[in-house]
């Protein structure tokens, strides 16, 4: 973005009408072109590696058009590049077989991951406190893990507890443990755990 905003002030320092002021323009499209290509081949790499890395890939449902309406956060928003990302994951997922789900946020931030009791949490509130089991977590951890049930659920117990855990990882072999470059010890297979 630097390179970008450097072209863009030497555009706006350009005589109108004049050569150079072509030249400088053109220099503008293609530093915003370039711009435009990094991010896109980093999603791309962001989307490899989770596909391949995870059994299935459950994200919050997010209503992106509407959010970009909002005068006081479009730019930053859009510059996030929501929407692209998660079209690529899609298509990454469909192509590599790798379930995909899409999940409704709602109250995601104000359920308990492990009992499931609702309580209010103010937005600057970063700790989850519940009143009902105790259970102390990060805001963020929580919502996360009531969306991971969410997205992947299994019959019984409550959204949270180790039965109902979706268990997306593919391995639970690292590869720092053994001397296989894919985390495989002999004479065992990769443990796949979709449900």
């Amino acid at each position: 973005m630097a390179a970008i905003k450097r072209r863009q002030r030497a555009l706006s320092r350009a005589k109108k009408g004049s050569r150079s002021r072509a030249k400088k323009r053109l220099a503008v499209a293609k530093a915003w072109r370039r711009e435009i290509e990094r991010a896109r081949n980093a999603d791309y790499r962001l989307a490899h590696r989770l596909v391949t890395d995870h059994d299935g890939i459950g994200v919050e449902a997010l209503n992106v058009a509407g959010m970009l309406r909002s005068r006081r956060s479009s730019k930053t928003m859009s510059e996030r590049r929501w929407s692209t990302l998660d079209a690529i994951l899609e298509h990454k997922a469909a192509k590599a077989g790798v379930r995909y789900v899409g999940v409704n946020a709602a109250y995601t931030s104000t359920d308990c991951s492990q009992c499931g009791h609702r309580q209010p949490m103010p937005i600057d509130k970063r700790v989850y406190d519940c009143g009902r089991c105790g259970m102390v977590l990060c805001r963020d951890v929580n919502a996360a893990r009531n969306k991971c049930a969410r997205a992947f659920p299994r019959l019984g117990g409550r959204p949270g507890r180790e039965e109902t855990s979706p268990g997306v990882a593919r391995t639970t072999i690292s590869a720092k443990e053994t001397d296989h470059p894919h985390g495989v010890r002999r004479g065992q297979t990769l443990q796949n755990s979709t449900p």
